[in-house]
């Protein structure tokens, strides 16, 4: 049914598969009355979602990216299910420059503002591209309030190449001046965010419902362009400007960048304004980058040479508690908890590495290893020139840091059991929560439980936890200790000790 006004939706697709091989599908069409059968079901779990023109693929009972699986067999309820579909929002809008012409060629950029993975913050959403006609549209949103931004470029602009020419004559090189663009055709367009702002500051939220279709008209002024000089740039060294919008979240910036001379590019067809300025080198498989945040009003040249201070130097080890080989393909990566700033770098065969980074901003970075299977985790961190608390570290500029990483290999199970007042409740958001869970916030894993009430966490790192089911959970900033110390009382302390399967029984709150 539809979930606003709760009429019966005819001719929806509906689809079923078993989680673990969501390949394997059944799908039927809805009649009139809005209503579908599967015969002949197999005992066992199973996953559905549901589709239609207006209404994007949906799971049943879906919150973030979970669901809730339908269970199957003797003593399951599942049949009367009450699917519930919220229609497509749709934002749309069409650019126009100065003379009311339509930009062409522009990139459309779309965040979302609201509650995501336990946090409240503007995130990166989607994009797309304006067409001929200087027109964009969204579709299949859901729910939620949104920010458009748009990057870019004057048709009619022309960009020096070269602000000089350098010539060699009887074996001395020389530069030769170029002779300048007409001004009005050396122009650029700045980031501008709807409906006609320069700032991330200035942007108006776009709030959509269920079924709403928002337009979103923006008017793009073209401005001098600048030109920027980096000299002194390290061999293998590549630089980039991004824009810094929300909550860290960076947008390249369309520029044209020449190499001048072996450590010297030029980057021209840039708005005023204010830029961070990425300058990435690599020697002898150590990489370094340094971010520095710059405010151009003119031409200027930028020695990357000169560091601000900011400057962290990384090294360190991951290695296992026994004299296990560590897996393939690690990568070790570095989150401002604040800003969502992050970088990082692979980790060698034998579990070593060592980078520099540049950071924004000195503060609590989380420490977090990822490989493509997800069978590693960090259990300790010890470190040397900067403060280390549960998964997270202080990090300043200007330090050398060398950290010590323990990882488990190999990590825990929990299959549990969701109940209220006695029986088993679906679509409970299932959260573990951390010893000290300020500072360990990668080890949270959650789950949503199935329709039998049952739920898994999987991938759980050795440790101290407590378990706890919540039935209005999904709007909790759960990732916030305040918020989520009243609900820990009534949860169900667990303590995973190695790889294995753990049983837990927990009463919805």
């Amino acid at each position: 049914m539809n979930a606003i006004g709760g009429q019966p939706l005819a001719q929806v697709t509906v689809f079923i598969s078993v989680p673990d091989n969501p390949n394997d599908t059944e799908q039927v069409t809805t009649g009139d009355d809005g209503r579908f059968v599967f015969d002949n079901v197999a005992p066992g779990k199973y996953a559905m979602s549901a589709q239609r023109r207006g209404f994007t693929r949906q799971s049943y009972q879906q919150h973030e990216f979970y669901s809730t699986a339908v269970a199957v067999g003797p003593g399951k309820v599942s049949e009367d299910l009450v699917f519930q579909l919220n229609p497509d929002a749709t934002i749309s809008g069409t650019v126009t420059d100065d003379n009311n012409e339509a930009v062409r060629n522009g990139r459309v950029m779309l965040f979302k503002s609201g509650l995501e993975d336990g946090s409240q913050g503007v995130r990166f959403a989607s994009q797309t591209q304006l067409d001929d006609s200087g027109h964009y549209r969204f579709d299949h949103l859901d729910p939620g309030k949104y920010y458009v931004a748009v990057l870019a470029r004057p048709w009619f602009a022309q960009y020096v190449q070269r602000s000089s020419q350098t010539v060699v004559e009887n074996g001395e090189a020389r530069e030769i001046p170029q002779p300048p663009l007409r001004p009005e055709l050396d122009v650029a367009y700045p980031v501008t965010f709807y409906p006609q702002a320069t700032e991330a500051s200035g942007a108006t939220l776009i709030t959509v419902g269920p079924g709403d279709h928002f337009v979103a008209d923006m008017a793009m002024t073209a401005v001098p362009a600048l030109h920027i000089r980096i000299v002194n740039l390290k061999e293998e060294g590549s630089v980039i400007l991004f824009q810094q919008t929300f909550d860290g979240v960076k947008m390249p910036l369309f520029a044209d960048t020449d190499e001048i001379s072996p450590g010297t590019v030029e980057m021209s067809g840039v708005a005023p304004g204010h830029y961070l300025l990425s300058m990435v080198a690599r020697m002898d498989n150590v990489s370094s980058r340094l971010d520095r945040e710059v405010d151009l009003s003119g031409d200027q040249e930028i020695d990357a040479s000169r560091r601000p201070g900011s400057v962290v130097t990384l090294t360190g080890n991951v290695h296992l508690q026994t004299h296990q080989t560590l897996p393939g393909q690690l990568f070790l990566r570095f989150r401002n908890v604040e800003t969502g700033e992050n970088f990082g770098e692979p980790v060698t065969e034998k579990g070593d590495f060592e980078f520099q980074h540049d950071l924004e901003r000195p503060g609590t970075y989380e420490v977090i290893l990822a490989n493509p299977d997800g069978t590693i985790g960090v259990r300790t961190i010890t470190a040397t020139g900067a403060k280390a608390t549960g998964h997270d570290l202080i990090l300043t500029g200007g330090s050398s840091v060398h950290l010590d990483i323990l990882v488990a290999k190999g990590l825990g199970r929990v299959d549990g059991l969701a109940l209220r007042d006695g029986k088993p409740a679906s679509q409970a958001m299932i959260v573990l929560v951390p010893q000290d869970p300020g500072n360990n916030r990668v080890l949270f894993r959650r789950d949503q439980s199935d329709s039998d009430g049952t739920f898994t966490l999987a991938n759980v790192v050795p440790g101290r936890y407590t378990v706890i089911a919540l039935q209005n959970g999904w709007n909790l900033e759960w990732s916030n200790p305040a918020l989520l110390t009243p609900y820990l009382k009534d949860g169900v302390p667990l303590l995973v000790e190695t790889p294995g399967t753990y049983n837990v029984k927990v009463g919805v709150q």
